[in-house]
């Protein structure tokens, strides 16, 4: 399922930093700890566990998405009253993540994006599930981070994948096979499928390099991190409950922190269903 989260600013200048996928995810546990403490504890402390014993939080968020663009000032960007600020927060868990993610909502309805940012929730409303099927046209809501590990200088470190590397579709694959497993017990019927990105995009862009956005997680902090992923348009084949485990969970790595949010570029959706009145 998932959720269309409607906000604008509360100051009339709203400073907004580049970098804020951390404090959204702070702030997404915030939510959930004010429905029940029990499940935002279980879920950041461990999440659901898979057949191959590793552990998934089993959700995915996009970049805010402003209208009109707002002005970008160095690392910060710029919104006032008149920007329209829309977040999407998605899960196959619908009995407990969506469920205590809509009480805490109607409980704590400012969301807080560094010292000079408070965005009022106005609205929230559910998206219909896109009509899913094989071709799919898809694009990215929030960078596809897709890491593999690597050995510098004696240390293991990570390789983050640029959209023109071999092995990139397959490990898209293998990571929805392991989702799908982990939210629905049991292996999809059909495990055929193959992400291919849209190379028109991608060379007027001026090559797969110029795809890759760097992310700052915990931006000032000891355990500050830079995170690599691209944004594109790119077709997905196969398997339509693998394409089902992508829009509900994200593709790829770290979804939990705001990575691999997609949607679909054309399909029939029916209306949305709003949760709240417009405040």
């Amino acid at each position: 399922m998932r959720l269309q989260i409607s906000l604008r600013g509360m100051s009339g200048r709203d400073v907004i930093p580049i970098n804020y996928n951390y404090p959204i995810s702070a702030w997404i546990y915030r939510l959930l700890s004010d429905a029940s403490p029990e499940y935002a504890a279980f879920l950041h402390n461990q999440g659901y566990i898979g057949a191959d014993g590793k552990t998934r939080k089993l959700f995915t968020f996009s970049r805010l998405h402003i209208r009109p663009p707002a002005r970008r000032l160095g690392d910060r960007l710029i919104v006032d009253s008149i920007h329209e600020i829309t977040l999407m927060l998605s899960s196959p868990m619908i009995q407990d993540f969506i469920q205590n993610i809509v009480i805490g909502l109607f409980k704590d309805q400012v969301l807080e994006l560094g010292n000079d940012a408070k965005l009022a929730v106005q609205s929230v409303e559910v998206c219909p599930m896109p009509v899913l099927s094989s071709p799919l046209k898809c694009k990215s809501l929030s960078p596809i981070v897709v890491s593999t590990p690597i050995e510098r200088n004696g240390k293991l470190g990570k390789h983050y994948l640029r959209p023109d590397e071999q092995n990139l579709s397959e490990a898209i694959q293998n990571s929805l096979v392991k989702k799908h497993q982990t939210a629905h017990r049991a292996s999809p019927d059909d495990t055929a499928f193959k992400f291919e990105p849209d190379w028109d995009y991608i060379k007027r862009r001026g090559g797969p390099e110029k795809t890759m956005t760097l992310v700052r997680l915990k931006e000032g902090h000891r355990d500050y991190t830079g995170v690599k992923g691209f944004l594109i348009p790119f077709t997905l084949t196969g398997s339509i409950e693998l394409m089902r485990t992508a829009w509900e969970c994200g593709i790829g790595d770290q979804t939990s922190m705001g990575f691999g949010c997609i949607d679909v570029i054309s399909d029939n959706k029916g209306s949305s269903k709003n949760l709240t009145r417009d405040r």
